[in-house]
């Protein structure tokens, strides 16, 4: 065993100074590091004056459904992103269902639309060259953006 060693000896300082100059860095890199606190800082700051609680969002789920073009509509709330995904029925057309996310949008407070953006996922069940479609309102702006035409 001795014998092995002395044959390895330098490998084995090569290997023991890298393992310690490894810790060094990740003590160093942790120290001087700036993130001390979340790493998306404050931005949901403020987000339970305006909330987007369940009640509210089966209502603008309801209020989708009630236009008739619709199969599915599902609504979740991430951070500050409302994510809806709609699934129409096969005979909806592309303008049809870009009024869809002006759905969403009628029913929520203003302080509600100035904290939070909108994302619409529009498909269908079928194949459709035209779809799916995504509409994305930032909470400066008061239109969505849509995916180009296909």
């Amino acid at each position: 065993m001795k014998k092995k060693l002395n044959e390895h000896k330098i490998m084995i300082i090569i290997i023991v100074t890298l393992v310690v100059l490894s810790i060094i860095l990740v003590k160093l890199l942790d120290n001087y590091s700036n993130e001390k606190g979340a790493i998306y800082g404050n931005r949901l700051e403020g987000i339970e004056n305006v909330e987007i609680a369940s009640n509210i969002k089966k209502e603008l789920i309801n209020n989708i459904e009630s236009t008739g073009k619709t199969q599915k509509v599902s609504i979740d709330v991430q951070g500050k992103i409302l994510n809806s995904e709609i699934i129409v029925n096969d005979d909806t057309t592309r303008d049809d269902a870009k009024t869809l996310a002006d759905k969403i949008i009628e029913k929520l407070t203003e302080e509600q639309k100035k904290f939070y953006d909108v994302q619409v996922f529009i498909k269908k069940n079928t194949d459709d060259q035209t779809f799916p479609i995504i509409g994305y309102r930032h909470h400066n702006r008061e239109t969505f953006t849509w995916t180009l035409d296909r």
